[in-house]
């Protein structure tokens, strides 16, 4: 007869604890995406019904969710782009002008207006 031991169960090693725990961390990171796919993305309202068009509701549901990443990724990059030009013109000594052009203004006007903030030496008006 095939039965479990009586008694307490044995006591795990470190290496197979560690082990488990690993496992289940992995296990972790997939069922938050697919849980992220139901509640953002509507993943669990799924209206199809033959197998090959619910495959491309997931795979397409899921480029969605990449292309979302990759936006928050490229955006936080610029983000951080700009902050550093701005924390950098923040320490220059200059001062800034803040270029103020009325919406009927000419091409040519804004294109004086801004030669004019960025090199006021040269004389653009000939």
């Amino acid at each position: 007869m095939n039965a479990r031991p009586k008694g307490r169960k044995p006591k795990n090693s470190k290496y197979k604890q560690e082990k488990l725990r690993k496992r289940n961390n992995q296990r972790n990171v997939i069922e938050g995406k697919f849980g992220e796919g139901k509640n953002r993305y509507g993943l669990d309202n799924l209206r199809t019904r033959l197998p090959a068009t619910i495959g491309a509701d997931v795979h397409l549901t899921f480029l969605a969710m990449n292309l979302a990443k990759y936006v928050r990724e490229i955006e936080s990059g610029l983000f951080s782009v700009f902050y550093g030009i701005a924390t950098w013109l923040m320490r220059q000594k200059m001062p800034l002008k803040v270029l103020m052009v009325r919406r009927e203004a000419s091409a040519a006007t804004c294109q004086l207006a801004i030669r004019e903030l960025w090199a006021p030496n040269l004389d653009c008006r000939k």
